[in-house]
């Protein structure tokens, strides 16, 4: 189980949490945590490329399940902020996870 979190969901689940505080900081005007989300964010998407550029596989997975779990996050942040753009955001990346799951088989 830990091998699975480890494999599988730690990127993606710091990529998400770096891309809503990102929003949510912009939103709230607050500078220094948007300086602090953006570094977070690139550092965990640099870091996730270069793990699985050397393995070469499980980039889509990693893809998906950060399409994902973006989805929910822009959905739980639409009814916290009352904004209906993430609402539209979060259907259009489901969209997107519907295209990637159908070109590529997840194996």
């Amino acid at each position: 189980m830990i091998n699975l979190f480890f494999d599988y969901l730690l990127w993606p689940l710091l990529m998400v949490i770096a891309a809503i505080s990102f929003l949510n900081s912009i939103m709230e005007n607050k500078k220094s945590k948007i300086i602090i989300s953006v570094i977070l964010l690139l550092a965990a998407v640099v870091i996730m490329m270069l793990v699985y550029k050397k393995f070469d596989e499980g980039i889509f997975i990693q893809i998906y399940l950060f399409l994902f779990f973006l989805s929910i996050a822009l959905v739980i942040l639409a009814l916290k902020k009352q904004e209906d753009w993430f609402t539209l955001i979060g259907i259009g990346l489901m969209l997107a996870m519907l295209v990637i799951l159908l070109t590529f088989p997840l194996e």
